[in-house]
């Protein structure tokens, strides 16, 4: 006599490796976005981001319009590097907003 789950669908022994391949698949996948949002989030964020200033026309950093100091930059706005309050973004070399 067999056992009584045997008749069962999708408990086949032979399609377990699939099931396991499949596995390790989604597994690599899920550790490259990981590794990629790492990468995004603690290297690429170093970088000084260049902007096209609408004004001068030319590719520049952007400063606070503060103090004119370095800002780090966040969505649409920056944190002032010299009072670490939210500030906008201006050229540097014509101070308008960029």
């Amino acid at each position: 006599m067999g056992v009584p789950w045997a008749s069962l669908p999708y408990q086949a022994v032979e399609g377990s490796l699939q099931c396991f391949a499949v596995a390790i698949i989604i597994g690599l996948l899920v550790l490259v976005l990981a590794i990629l949002m790492a990468y995004q989030r603690y290297v690429a964020k170093k970088r000084p981001v260049q902007h096209l200033c609408r004004y001068c026309g030319r590719l520049v950093t952007a400063v606070s319009d503060c103090h004119h100091a370095p800002v780090r930059e966040e969505f649409l706005h920056g944190v002032c590097q010299e009072c670490k309050k939210d500030c906008r973004l201006v050229c540097s070399t014509c101070k308008r907003p960029v």
